[in-house]
């Protein structure tokens, strides 16, 4: 979900089905930036 794509045909499909959600802008960006010992670049 780097660009975005990803979690925005994700939230579409969410919204379409009844739930609600939201896709919040930089969201991985900013989890790696403050977490990144959890990032696995395996």
């Amino acid at each position: 979900c780097h660009s975005g794509l990803r979690s925005y045909l994700a939230e579409r499909i969410l919204k379409q089905n009844g739930f609600d959600v939201v896709n919040l802008d930089g969201a991985y960006a900013l989890y790696q930036s403050i977490y990144p010992e959890r990032i696995s670049h395996d």
